[in-house]
């Protein structure tokens, strides 16, 4: 069985990645174990990778090289799989995505990994399965999700938010964070069991599950 260490940005984040991962596993021929392991924001790897980092640290990027060397001593590469999923926000994913490939490759040059990166925020995995979305809120406001656009950087929480909200989401989405951090939770947790990767309409989410297929195929392959 494949072991898998998901890194993940946020608590909400992680609920989704668990989602997904238990959807990937209903239709998978692969047999793997996972744990989670969410981080307080994404932060920026615009620092020395070589430095070890501040004990206040609690950022994904802040952590990785360090997290990266660990997981290089001590999990074995024949076992084991890196997970790492963040937020593109408002940056190039391609430019984050080659920048973390380079960290994992760096300090993590022994096991396979796979890197996904959500546009604009994960949130838009939620919003590529209106089905799971009417499973967990049948009493939705859908007229916001017919005018999305998949993977658009438009201010995916907020489309969210008017999804499940309705008229009360503009007092939420005025004030934002820290106070929209527990919502985003709830929502999380009430939407990821009902997640399909075989139906979802986000492209950068079929991009994760891809490379994750041929990744987990190779390592199952020379095993046998």
């Amino acid at each position: 069985m494949i072991s898998v260490e998901a890194l993940v940005e946020d608590r909400s984040g992680s609920v989704i990645l668990g989602g997904i991962l238990d959807a990937f596993a209903s239709v998978s021929n692969t047999s793997f174990s996972y744990r989670l392991h969410p981080h307080r924001g994404i932060g920026s790897p615009r620092f020395d990778w070589n430095r070890r980092p501040d004990p206040m640290s609690t950022t994904l990027f802040a952590l990785l090289p360090a997290e990266l060397r660990a997981y290089n001593r001590v999990l074995s590469p024949a076992k084991s799989l890196v997970i790492i999923v963040f937020d593109a926000d408002d940056g190039d994913p391609q430019k984050l995505r080659e920048t973390v490939d380079h960290m994992t490759r760096k300090f993590l040059p022994d096991l396979p990994v796979v890197i996904g990166v959500a546009i604009e925020e994960l949130e838009s995995w939620l919003l590529g399965d209106v089905a799971a979305l009417k499973s967990a809120y049948p009493d939705g406001h859908f007229e916001h999700w017919k005018s999305y656009r998949q993977d658009s950087v438009c201010g995916t929480w907020e489309v969210l938010c008017r999804i499940i909200m309705g008229s009360k989401a503009e007092e939420l989405i005025a004030l934002g964070y820290p106070a929209v951090g527990q919502f985003k939770y709830e929502w999380a947790e009430r939407i990821a069991p009902h997640l399909s990767v075989e139906t979802n309409a986000s492209p950068s989410l079929h991009r994760f599950i891809h490379r994750l297929e041929s990744v987990m195929s190779d390592m199952t392959g020379a095993s046998n």
